[in-house]
């Protein structure tokens, strides 16, 4: 019960979290002693870890004719139904599936029941994850190191007195894009006017 509300606390505390401080909390693993990392996990348990954790349920209510080759039949039943449930996610559904289920029919929907809203939030997660990653990052920003004369030419005026201002454009290079600018002009001979 603790852990669900860790995990509660946890999930409503990274949700409440601006995106761009995500990563942060991630690298660090832990916040207020959640483990962020196992929180937004999605690795599916192992074979082992699936029996271990269901056999207890399937022993609480299978009926007594119900013999190996049907309880084996039952493993891979469930085992295909969740198979994409993590393991501490697994865990706490058989938990609530051990306290309400009363048939093996009912086992699978009863998990599912438990962990759902967790399992949906941890693949939205992973998928704004994913799409972070792929966002095209924002130029880095230079160390104030003055624009090149190419650069220079290509801004508007206003701008050119901007980066002066800053100490990005130095003013020799601001009179050499107006002279460039001063030379193109003049060498523009309109469409009419040739041969």
């Amino acid at each position: 019960m603790a852990q669900d509300q860790d995990e509660a606390q946890g999930r409503n505390m990274v949700a409440a979290t601006p995106a761009w401080d995500r990563r942060s909390m991630l690298v660090s693993g832990s916040y207020n002693g959640v483990d962020l990392v196992a929180l937004t996990d999605l690795t599916p348990s192992s074979d082992a870890a699936f029996i271990a954790i269901l056999a207890p349920c399937l022993a609480l209510v299978a009926p007594v004719s119900m013999d190996p080759e049907a309880q084996d039949a039952w493993y891979e039943a469930a085992r295909m139904a969740l198979a994409e449930v993590p393991e501490d996610l697994l865990r706490r559904g058989a938990q609530h599936a051990m306290s309400i289920a009363d048939h093996p029919a009912k086992v699978v929907p009863a998990i599912m029941r438990a962990v759902r809203d967790d399992l949906d939030w941890r693949r939205r997660y992973a998928a704004n994850a994913s799409v972070e990653k792929l966002a095209p990052q924002p130029p880095a920003i230079e160390d104030n190191s003055p624009m090149s004369l190419d650069e220079v030419k290509r801004l508007p005026p206003a701008l050119r007195a901007l980066g002066r201002a800053g100490g990005w454009i130095r003013q020799e290079d601001i009179d050499e894009a107006e002279r460039l600018d001063a030379s193109d002009r003049s060498a523009y001979v309109p469409d009419d006017k040739v041969a």
